[in-house]
């Protein structure tokens, strides 16, 4: 299962419960792309875009 579209932060109705239900049956974010911190400028040109389906991770050095 893969949770698609979830916006994160601040959302109205949702709790840690709900987080924790999503959990237990197996529900898992959806990873876009991965990048090195050092590629901030094309994370946030493909951001802009709208093309990515999922999140995109930026790795932090060390």
């Amino acid at each position: 299962m893969a949770l698609i579209g979830f916006p994160g932060g601040d959302v109205p109705g949702l709790d840690f419960t709900t987080l924790r239900v999503a959990v237990a049956i197996g529900l898992q974010p959806v990873i876009d792309q991965a990048f090195d911190f050092d590629e901030a400028p094309v994370v946030f040109e493909r951001l802009l875009s709208g093309r990515q389906v999922g999140k995109i991770v930026i790795r932090l050095p060390g």
